[in-house]
């Protein structure tokens, strides 16, 4: 078979990515998350990539099971110690979740970002990604963010290790992500939405959410979001726990809700204004409206695109591996 024909660019590009957070892909990770127009075997996908590793000064190595950028061959051993690591972070999740997870109208919870992907330090917060039911997201923020201060757990001022990071929520009427991608590239976003690590999920929300987001496919399509729905780390709602929630529910129906939802947007709305870094609709790495609130001051994901294009370049070389 051809060079031309073999998988080499899209290995090489996915690999890049992940050497950013020096994060080594194991055969099928390389499978699932490949860059490519359109799906490629696993094996086929394997064979390529461990032929790419024997070329002369080639790109990329193969250590351990894991293959990685070369001149990155300590990430091997720095991803095999950072996963022991994070069980305290998922553990610490799970409990911040079994608190909240009858406070009504919660629909997902999900750790996301640099947590999801193994890839944070022990002094990293635990970023969540939550999904509301439509016309009570102001509602779920306030009680999500108040039960987790009650308890200790909330990030906030300097209380960042290990603390729960409340940044991103949307509602489940608006679950499609690809409208907050930046405009001249953002390969973390096109991963963003495969890298969750699914916590808590009622009435089928993560099942919508993989269908809303089907666009990143398009770049990934052996990408396979149920593959969440068969973790253990996600919680099993007890009796009481539901009994709770709906009965919440139930209370906070039509126009009485209405009015609480109002109230909250108000108290929340007012003590953004006064806060001396408190975020401001600019961009889409802060949004805030009635179906998202996104306070990601500090959005990498520029950084992120460019460092990404400057590896791939270099990997590339000569051009041999096109």
């Amino acid at each position: 078979m051809e060079n031309s024909s073999l998988p080499y660019r899209g290995i090489i590009e996915t690999i890049s990515l992940f050497s950013l957070f020096e994060y080594p892909l194991t055969a099928s990770e390389l499978a699932l998350w490949l860059k490519s127009d359109h799906a490629v075997n696993a094996g086929y996908v394997y064979r390529a990539a461990v032929q790419l590793t024997q070329k002369k000064e080639s790109p990329i190595g193969f250590k351990n099971g894991f293959f990685f950028l070369s001149c990155h061959e300590a990430s091997v051993e720095h991803r095999m110690q950072n996963f022991l690591t994070h069980l305290p972070k998922f553990s610490r999740a799970r409990r911040a979740v079994r608190l909240i997870s009858w406070i009504p109208f919660l629909r997902m919870a999900a750790i996301c970002n640099t947590v999801a992907m193994a890839t944070s330090n022990q002094e990293s917060d635990i970023d969540f990604f939550i999904v509301a039911r439509a016309g009570r997201l102001w509602l779920v923020r306030l009680l999500t963010a108040l039960v987790l201060q009650c308890a200790g757990m909330r990030r906030h001022g300097r209380h960042i290790a290990n603390r729960i990071c409340l940044s991103f929520y949307v509602a489940d009427s608006a679950l499609g992500l690809s409208g907050i991608r930046l405009p001249n590239g953002d390969i973390y976003m096109l991963y963003w939405p495969t890298q969750l690590v699914l916590l808590f999920n009622k009435d089928g929300t993560y099942e919508k959410f993989a269908h809303a987001n089907a666009w990143v496919r398009e770049d990934l399509p052996n990408t396979d979001f149920e593959n969440a729905l068969s973790d253990t780390r996600v919680a099993r709602d007890g009796y009481i726990t539901r009994l709770a929630r709906r009965t919440g529910e139930r209370a906070l129906q039509g126009a009485i809700g209405d009015i609480v939802e109002r109230v909250c947007r108000f108290i929340q709305r007012a003590k953004m204004c006064y806060t001396p870094h408190g975020a401001r609709p600019a961009t889409n790495a802060v949004v805030i409206s009635d179906t998202m609130l996104k306070f990601h001051e500090r959005d990498r994901r520029q950084e992120f695109h460019e460092a990404w294009q400057r590896r791939v370049k270099s990997a590339f070389g000569d051009g041999h591996y096109g």
